[in-house]
């Protein structure tokens, strides 16, 4: 599965079998964690055969084992929530809020503005609207 607007695989949540012993990451066996990298970019086997999804649900539950490298960015997760509710919270959100302080800086010729227009602003509340002049008179005009 993968996300047409945003291009993310997904994340998934699991438990820490094995840490390496350069590891810089700083998890230790048995924490439960969220990746927060698209599945896209994770080694990822599943072993259940994805037997207890039933395809309705954009979580999906499975049995597998996934390899995280060293640029991997994983959140250990409180113990007092759900697994179903951290990934609700956490969605892929980690590496978006990262990529401005891993990248390099925009040079003073790249635009500030998207490549699609804007939406169109509301109009000003009605006592904030300026009233046009008034019709200048002419001579001899009723009032």
């Amino acid at each position: 599965m993968q996300n047409p607007v945003t291009g993310s695989g997904g994340m998934l949540v699991g438990v820490v079998d094995e840490v390496g012993p350069s590891s810089p990451l700083g998890l230790r066996v048995g924490d439960r964690i969220a990746t927060l990298v698209s599945l896209t970019l994770t080694p990822l086997v599943i072993t259940d055969g994805l037997a207890r999804w039933d395809g309705r649900s954009e979580q999906v539950p499975c049995e597998g084992h996934a390899i995280l490298f060293a640029r991997s960015i994983a959140a250990v997760l409180p113990d007092d929530l759900p697994p179903e509710l951290s990934l609700a919270v956490l969605d892929v959100c980690g590496a978006p809020a990262l990529t401005p302080a891993s990248s390099p800086p925009r040079p003073p010729s790249h635009p500030a503005t998207p490549p699609w227009p804007a939406p169109p602003r509301p109009p000003p509340p009605a006592a904030r609207r300026r009233r046009p002049p008034p019709l200048p008179r002419t001579a001899g005009a009723r009032t």
